[in-house]
């Protein structure tokens, strides 16, 4: 993958390993990002000249990068790439006066990160 992605608004996005759920779930929450067609998919509603809207397209490209140079293959689970993509983010909110959206957004990066547990088999 080419580090720039292709950025993409549903439906005409190029997005073949996107099952429809994870459509909708970045029409819902703003945007995704997919490894395997470089693509990131963007909610109609998101506003890119806005600052929200920039924050989130910023998060994705922390995971285009992320993939593009290899980091998604040196954690347990992908979950453990959020916490970057997030302290990016929120730091674009805060230099740019999104003090109170930035303060949400840490509650909820502050739940990111952790691979689900594994359960083991018992005797």
């Amino acid at each position: 993958m080419e580090v720039c992605p292709n950025i993409a608004f549903p439906p005409r996005a190029p997005v073949t390993d996107a099952p429809s759920q994870d459509r909708a779930a970045a029409r819902a929450i703003g945007a995704t990002f997919y490894p395997q067609s470089g693509t990131i998919l963007l909610s109609p509603r998101s506003d890119l000249n806005g600052i929200p809207g920039m924050a989130q397209l910023i998060h994705e490209l922390v995971h285009a990068y992320q993939y593009a140079t290899g980091r998604d293959a040196e954690v347990a689970c992908k979950q453990e790439l959020e916490p970057q993509a997030f302290a990016i983010q929120i730091a674009f909110l805060q230099d740019n006066g999104y003090d109170d959206e930035a303060r949400r957004l840490a509650v909820k990066a502050s739940l990111s990160g952790l691979c689900p547990l594994r359960r083991t088999p018992t005797d």
